[in-house]
């Protein structure tokens, strides 16, 4: 086994921003089983390499290194997660999410919690720049979010953060259900007001 540093939680601006829990330099350490020495070696290289840019806010870099650990550890849940974490903050909330939901495989129950809050925080995010396009899938994002809270609770029942977060991400599905039942109603008067017209 070698230690394969990564990153800790994703915060947001409407989401309760959590304090990032870092270690030694600054970060996390994973467990990583790896494929072979060589490989194991070059992926830990790029993940350090990775962690420093997106420390310095360079997450493009960052996430070129953490895919070419990837070409080591394709299967990696720390590396999966590193590279989903980037995504994120680049505003790529689709390619994060499948990244993110990878690192739900892994046996440390921490990198799952972390991981789950991370997808939650990434399907929320996605979730808001549907609003306005297509409402419907915008009130999934949301659920699946809270579900995924929800996950994170499961491992770790203390955490506040989760809690405010899913307590808060269950007033914004809220809010947009009823959006939604407005345009529906909306869309049904048209409708109606249209059929009674010669």
């Amino acid at each position: 086994k070698r230690k394969m540093p990564c990153h800790s939680r994703l915060t947001g601006t409407k989401i309760r921003r959590s304090f990032w829990r870092f270690l030694a330099a600054g970060l996390v350490s994973c467990w990583l089983l790896s494929a072979g020495k060589a490989a194991g070696a070059a992926a830990f290289r790029d993940v350090k390499d990775g962690n420093a840019l997106y420390q310095k806010g360079d997450y493009g870099q960052a996430l070129t290194k953490y895919n070419d650990a990837l070409n080591h550890e394709p299967e990696s849940p720390e590396v999966n997660y590193n590279a989903g974490t980037a995504l994120y903050k680049m505003g790529d909330y689709k390619k994060a999410l499948t990244l993110l939901e990878k690192s739900l495989l892994s046996e440390d129950p921490r990198l799952r919690e972390k991981g789950y809050y991370n997808a939650a925080n990434t399907l929320y995010r996605y979730g808001l720049t549907l609003e306005e396009k297509d409402l419907a899938q915008a009130v999934s994002s949301l659920g699946q979010a809270q579900e995924y809270y929800q996950n994170a609770l499961e491992i770790d029942d203390k955490d506040k953060d989760d809690h405010y977060n899913y307590k808060f991400v269950g007033e914004e599905l809220k809010r947009l259900q009823q959006k939604q039942k407005q345009q529906q109603e909306k869309e049904k008067q048209q409708k109606k007001s249209s059929e009674q017209k010669p």
